[in-house]
């Protein structure tokens, strides 16, 4: 061999000597960048699981969410159309009672207003009108006058006359007046 070529043979040597040194640094960084990378990979995984974990279960809060409202909002109607057949019903009783009874309850009624003016009942009211209420009537409440003419003032019930004063006490008028506290009864009865 030459001293050229001894020369030459030094260089590669020392060439294949850096470049293995060199691949060595490179494989150990690509390692490390790999290892970082991997790293970084399951970092991300991790927080897109958990974020679609947390979305998954907001999700289903929502829903259960929706769901519990939708069942409070139908038992509260179904509560609501349980109390308008009991006040219905309550009324229907009322108007069904006996002649004798029913007038008993309508006097007692004049008790809340004036106690005096122009009776007006409806026309199944006259039609069933005890024979001794007027003068029950009289007697109680001599200022109240029994209007038999006009029977198409008031559906059940009647309706007194004071001057400008009219006092509605017709069944509805007066399930509508009491309906939240019939509707507290019939709710504590009912539920």
């Amino acid at each position: 061999m030459t001293g050229l070529e001894k020369i030459a043979e030094a260089i590669r040597a020392e060439c294949s000597e850096q470049c293995g040194g060199i691949m060595a640094e490179a494989q150990a960084e690509c390692r490390t960048i790999s290892v970082g990378f991997d790293q970084e990979a399951a970092r991300m995984k991790a927080d897109h699981r958990a974020r679609l974990e947390s979305e998954r279960a907001a999700v289903i809060e929502s829903a259960a969410s929706e769901a519990r409202m939708a069942a409070a909002s139908r038992l509260l109607r179904t509560k609501g159309e349980l109390i308008d057949r009991a006040i219905d019903a309550a009324c229907d009783k009322i108007r069904s009672l006996p002649a004798a009874e029913y007038f008993d309850e309508l006097t007692a009624l004049l008790a809340k207003t004036s106690g005096k003016g122009i009776m007006y009942l409806s026309k199944t009211d006259a039609e069933r009108l005890p024979a001794s209420f007027e003068s029950r009537l009289a007697e109680r409440y001599p200022g109240v006058t029994l209007d038999n003419t006009d029977l198409t003032r008031v559906a059940d019930g009647f309706l007194l006359v004071d001057g400008n004063i009219e006092y509605d006490c017709s069944i509805a008028a007066l399930a509508s007046e009491k309906s939240d506290e019939l509707r507290l009864a019939a709710a504590r009865l009912l539920f």
